[in-house]
């Protein structure tokens, strides 16, 4: 991880797992494509709380792959399937083609 952060990349974390907190983090990633169970960020969702999200992106072939982090409350960090070894990079969220953020209800 650290090879990475020297390379200009970094886990995204955003400290938090509520809407408001999560779209300050990844609208500068990638605003247009960031999606809150299915519908763009409004202020009425601010104080929902989000589980998980699904990222599309193109892999090294160019095919489209999907990939489902967890949020980690005691890291503040995003991780593949819940393991705290792989947290989502910045690289990889700016390159995402769509996210869509999932509330716990």
């Amino acid at each position: 991880m650290e090879e990475q952060e020297n390379s200009g990349t970094y886990p995204v974390k955003t400290d938090g797992n509520n809407g408001a907190v999560i779209n300050a983090v990844f609208s500068q990633l990638r605003s247009s494509h960031t999606t809150f169970d299915g519908e763009p960020y409004d202020a009425s969702i601010a104080n929902t709380t989000f589980a998980s999200f699904y990222m599309q992106f193109f892999d090294a072939q160019g095919h489209v792959q999907g990939q489902t982090y967890n949020y980690n409350g005691d890291s503040g960090l995003w991780n593949l399937n819940g393991d705290a070894t792989y947290p989502v990079y910045n690289d990889q969220v700016s390159g995402a083609i769509d996210i869509d953020f999932s509330s716990n209800s």
